[in-house]
């Protein structure tokens, strides 16, 4: 695993810069080196969407005959993780990628 880097100067970003920029309402996230717009890329955010889905766990975990503390428990350990290896799964591009019309431009 590796953290992200600008795709325009290929700095990597460290472990804080890539939680802050993540925090953004704006999907352009400046390059804290070089100041060049970056975007998440569309495979990564994916990949980020399927890691996000365990956090959803402990809502189930009720229905189950384990003790409050237990599912609390969990679901910090499962949250702990998630933030911990988040930005490794983090790439970037220069380019924002479209999730709807990406496919329809290569039919054409």
């Amino acid at each position: 695993m590796r953290l992200p880097a600008c795709s325009v100067c290929k700095q990597k970003w460290t472990w804080k810069e890539t939680w802050q920029a993540s925090l953004r309402l704006d999907t352009r996230i400046p390059c804290p080196k070089c100041q060049s717009s970056q975007f998440i890329t569309k495979n990564s955010r994916c990949r980020l969407m399927i890691f996000t889905s365990p956090l959803l766990l402990p809502i189930l975990l009720p229905l189950t005959s384990l003790s409050p503390v237990l599912i609390f428990l969990l679901w910090g350990l499962l949250l702990l993780t998630y933030i911990t290896l988040y930005p490794y799964f983090v790439r970037l591009a220069d380019e924002e990628e479209d999730h709807f019309t990406e496919p329809l431009k290569k039919q054409n």
